[in-house]
């Protein structure tokens, strides 16, 4: 399936209730051009399976899946392959998974994807469910978030014997989880690896807004991660503590004790936390009075 082009999904491949699509060794689906799902867009009970197959430089040109788009009870399963190429203006360089799909990926490397926006690699959402099995996850990029994997909404991604490494994006580098969204990391904490990921500004492995999560598995899991803020994890803001700080000799509650520029000043402290208590660096702070901007500062954790 070469340089086909699609205006709505699928560039080469579109498939809808119920079909049934099955590709082995030796196929091919490069250089395929569509709205979204530049190779393939599969949705409602579709099952699509390929073996050894390669998936290469396909391109969405206007939304989401430069490679495949799955969603609506769909089964997808890959094994043996390579995803590597792919292009997508939004989201889901490699793939997008939504609604309530299902995703299978074996022994495949998905590679060199990129998103101008979320999800370098994969993008789960919905109640969509991924397996990563023996999977290399690289050199995945996304100009927002999530280099190589995110998850959102109710989504769920089960990894094991998988490797996340050198992808890169704004926040998250590795992997990016958000809402109510998971990822379990399945068997031995050493089977699964996120590293010599990096992020522009925070979570150079992962950058996360959700609570369901094992914060143990995602600490064993990281290593040799780099960012501007906290090169291995890094948690969305969740809390604001507000104190007098050490130093101040005033209450709190009158910010101005007097009038004069200088005496008006009160020192105060800020803790600014995110999930599970993990200090939240590289989030901007400002001060108004009035309306009127006072003083702006970056957290340093």
């Amino acid at each position: 399936m070469l340089h086909n082009h699609a205006f709505y999904g699928g560039g080469a491949l579109y498939g809808y209730a119920n079909a049934s699509f099955r590709f082995t060794s030796g196929s091919s689906c490069v250089d395929n051009t569509a709205g979204f799902g530049g190779c393939a867009h599969v949705e409602d009970y579709v099952v699509l399976v390929l073996e050894d197959a390669l998936v290469q430089g396909n391109v969405a040109e206007e939304d989401y899946a430069g490679g495949i788009s799955a969603i609506t009870d769909t089964m997808v399963v890959l094994s043996y392959c390579s995803v590597i190429g792919n292009t997508a203006p939004i989201q889901g360089g490699a793939f997008r998974v939504a609604a309530s799909a299902n995703v299978t990926i074996r022994s495949t490397t998905i590679a060199g994807n990129r998103a101008g926006i979320d999800c370098g690699g994969v993008a789960a959402e919905g109640t969509a469910v991924v397996l990563l099995d023996d999977v290399v996850v690289a050199n995945n990029t996304a100009g927002a978030y999530g280099g190589g994997l995110c998850s959102r909404d109710d989504a769920t991604f089960e990894l094991q014997h998988t490797n996340i490494t050198h992808n890169a994006a704004n926040n998250g580098g590795g992997l990016f989880v958000t809402d109510a969204s998971t990822m379990v990391l399945l068997g031995a904490e050493s089977n699964v690896k996120v590293y010599n990921n990096s992020a522009f500004t925070s979570g150079g492995g992962w950058y996360f807004n959700s609570n369901n999560l094992d914060l143990t598995e995602l600490q064993s899991a990281a290593f040799n991660n780099s960012a501007k803020y906290n090169n291995e994890l890094a948690a969305m803001s969740l809390h604001l503590e507000l104190s007098a700080g050490s130093n101040a000799t005033t209450s709190i509650a009158a910010f101005v004790s007097r009038l004069s520029s200088k005496e008006g000043l009160l020192r105060v402290e800020l803790k600014l936390t995110g999930y599970y208590g993990l200090p939240v660096a590289g989030d901007v702070i400002q001060a108004r009075l009035n309306g009127s901007l006072m003083d702006e500062n970056t957290t340093a954790g």
